[in-house]
């Protein structure tokens, strides 16, 4: 990573910007990996 493409907020990955690691939609309902959509929090944390 550059500081262009820190500067930018981008990820070089996918040439969109980033989310925030917590966003509430960040994977969305259709995406089951770890999110539990009725709580909005991750399945992973315990609290």
């Amino acid at each position: 990573m550059n500081n262009i493409e820190r500067r930018s907020g981008k990820d070089r990955r996918t040439d969109k910007p980033r989310r925030k690691h917590n966003a509430p939609n960040y994977n969305g309902p259709e995406r089951r990996s770890g999110w539990d959509e009725r709580s909005g929090k991750d399945r992973r944390k315990t609290d």
